[in-house]
């Protein structure tokens, strides 16, 4: 069995994930557990934690696909502590009360890191009570959609702690960035007439140093802005795609480096250039024409303005 299908199991009991995962390293299943007397757990667990496996173990186990579906929607996070980014232990907490409803259906549940937990079933019998079902079941669609939106690339990381750094930034105002920087002659005018071959090569590195590490350098070098790089993108779509994208620009760097070293082209130390090889500007055309059609593609997704191409250009000058 799998080390997330054991997990979902254990946690799907009422154990909270810190527990679970301990037992799972100990080589727990849920049967073991469920078969060990109290003095086989004292040789692995803590006194408070055999108290509460002792408890929870007894329960009839949540329906594995519906922990599943809860622990990726929520991304294995307390919706109460609205942070992406904050690793702490979970449990699953029926809103209301498992043991007036029997509810154990996904709309019943919801992830709390272990404070909040406390707090949810605390008795709060002269003042409000700081965790109302009610409230529980509005944050849990809250946080659930924000989390799906910034998997999307949408939004930003869904944090209380607001940042100004590029962590900050939502993929999709990434990829604004990105497009903005990429739309340059370096990309949509003919090769056959490039004004600067040196001034090429360094807008081409300029590009795929933006991509790996999101720092957006002027071509005197001077830094304009510092982004997300890819790596860090949320929509793992639109990071693999990207991935694709930088490798074809250092494909594209490294058919020029070959283009030089084989004397295809030669470039002169003040950046002119002569071909010996009069299909060249043509090959390196049709690369770059195929990396805008990747760009645009994804840009469209995105609803971004796309990248001018040599095609569109043709067509709104023959217009």
């Amino acid at each position: 069995m799998q080390k997330q299908t054991k997990l979902l199991n254990l946690i799907g009991t009422g154990l909270n994930s810190e527990i679970a995962e301990k037992a799972i390293l100990k080589d727990y299943t849920l049967s073991k557990l469920k078969a060990s007397s109290q003095k086989e757990l004292k040789r692995d667990f803590e006194p408070s934690e055999i108290s509460n496996i002792l408890l929870i173990v007894k329960r009839k186990p949540i329906s594995i696909d519906t922990t599943r579906r809860l622990t990726k929607e929520s991304d294995w996070k307390c919706c109460i502590c609205w942070d992406i980014n904050k690793e702490q232990p979970i449990i699953i907490h029926h809103i209301y009360k498992h043991s007036e409803t029997k509810n154990d259906t996904y709309d019943n549940l919801v992830l709390l890191c272990l404070i909040h937990h406390s707090l949810a079933h605390s008795k709060w019998e002269i003042s409000r009570h700081p965790l109302p079902p009610e409230f529980i079941h509005q944050r849990k669609k809250e946080w659930i959609k924000a989390v799906r939106e910034f998997k999307k690339g949408i939004r930003s990381a869904p944090s209380k702690d607001i940042k100004l750094d590029s962590s900050s930034q939502s993929d999709k105002e990434t990829l604004e960035y990105f497009r903005s920087f990429f739309d340059r002659p370096a990309l949509h005018q003919p090769f056959k007439i490039e004004g600067n071959m040196s001034d090429f090569l360094v807008a081409i590195t300029d590009i795929i140093r933006a991509l790996n590490t999101g720092i957006l350098k002027t071509r005197e070098g001077d830094l304009i802005k510092k982004i997300k790089p890819r790596n860090m993108f949320s929509n793992p779509n639109w990071r693999q795609r990207l991935e694709i994208i930088t490798s074809r620009f250092e494909e594209l760097r490294t058919r020029l480096e070959i283009a030089v070293r084989d004397n295809e082209i030669t470039i002169n130390s003040n950046g002119f250039y002569y071909f010996h090889n009069q299909k060249l500007p043509f090959e390196i055309d049709a690369i770059r024409e195929a990396l805008i059609l990747l760009l645009n593609e994804l840009l469209q997704e995105a609803q971004l303005e796309p990248i001018r191409s040599r095609s569109s250009m043709r067509f709104m000058h023959r217009g």
